[in-house]
């Protein structure tokens, strides 16, 4: 006869709570999740253990959310529990297929669900991301909620294909956005938001021509950027030649990078009465910053400026593009 071995489980709650406090460390963000579901003072004993803001959170509102972590290693904290099967929910239907069917069920459980993580990983969101045609009509009910749970997002990103002006005005006068803004808008439509200021480091804004015009040269000269990426930009040489004195003059002196594609260029009009210096373009200068849209920027030849302070500048205008966009390009070198 063999004998079975009995494994007695081990009560860790009964542990001193350094000991306590040092397993609960050693478990993955998925399984200090499952941990504090199984009871209110599992829940408790994870939120005491874990650092404050040692996680930074991102978030996703799509039709199937996400809610990730991405430190060390990615974890997404929706997909394990998609699939799942729970007993208040119809035996055959699944969290997915209630995302999949109902836009403002996905909304309002990536809400609660972000709550409580945020809770118990006492952390904040730190990226936030709306895909507004997969959660039609609730892009200011998520901006509204974004903003009564913490006072900025450092990093958000809006998708809108039919973006109109007042949901953009809202969203620049409801959110105070501290690192990143990228915006993605591909409607046809003239659009006028009021509000905005670019005061975050890195912009990258990409769309067609009509859903950008309101971004004029003084915004421009106006931000705080140290990138500033304008895909299909208002802009023309006259534009750029005022931005280039205004530069020279001290304006944006945290500018690195602006990058954008514009319609009108003359290259005698661009540099008008500057102080400049072409450069040879058998040297080849790489600037590159993890931030970048592009990961680095290789520039041969160009035209060197420096502005009031001595900093060094060089800009180019690249070979002309499909539906006769002209790439202009200036980079800030290494002021440090």
């Amino acid at each position: 006869m063999e004998l079975v071995q009995v494994i007695r489980p081990i009560r860790i709650l009964y542990f001193p709570i350094i000991v306590l406090y040092q397993i609960i460390r050693e478990l993955n963000p998925i399984e200090l999740i499952d941990f504090a579901s199984l009871s209110n003072r599992c829940r408790i004993v994870v939120k005491s253990a874990v650092r404050r803001n040692s996680f930074e959170l991102s978030v996703r509102f799509h039709k199937i959310p996400q809610v990730e972590i991405c430190e060390e290693e990615y974890y997404d904290l929706v997909e394990p529990y998609l699939d799942r099967r729970y007993h208040h929910l119809d035996s055959v239907i699944t969290l997915r297929t209630y995302f999949q069917s109902y836009e403002m069920v996905s909304v309002i459980w990536t809400q609660l669900w972000t709550d409580y993580i945020c809770s118990i990983f006492n952390c904040k969101v730190h990226y936030l991301h709306i895909q507004s045609d997969e959660c039609s009509g609730a892009l200011l009910s998520i901006v509204e909620w974004l903003k009564n749970r913490q006072e900025s997002i450092p990093e958000f990103s809006l998708t809108d294909p039919n973006s109109i002006s007042e949901n953009l005005s809202s969203v620049f006068g409801i959110l105070d956005i501290t690192n990143s803004l990228r915006l993605s808008m591909f409607q046809s439509n003239l659009i006028n938001p009021v509000d905005f200021k670019f005061n975050m480091n890195f912009v990258f804004i990409e769309g067609h021509l009509p859903s950008v015009k309101w971004i004029t040269i003084d915004n421009l000269l106006a931000s705080n950027c140290i990138h500033f990426c304008l895909y299909c930009s208002p802009f023309t040489d006259v534009d750029l030649n005022r931005f280039l004195k205004e530069w020279v003059n001290g304006s944006n002196p945290r500018l690195n990078a602006l990058t954008m594609f514009v319609k009108e260029i003359d290259n005698t009009i661009l540099i008008g009465e500057l102080d400049v210096e072409e450069r040879d373009g058998s040297v080849e200068r790489i600037y590159h910053h993890p931030r970048l849209h592009c990961g680095s920027i290789k520039m041969r030849g160009g035209t060197d400026v420096r502005n009031c302070n001595g900093i060094l500048a060089t800009f180019e205008t690249g070979r002309i593009q499909a539906g006769g966009w002209w790439p202009f390009t200036m980079i800030v070198w290494n002021q440090n």
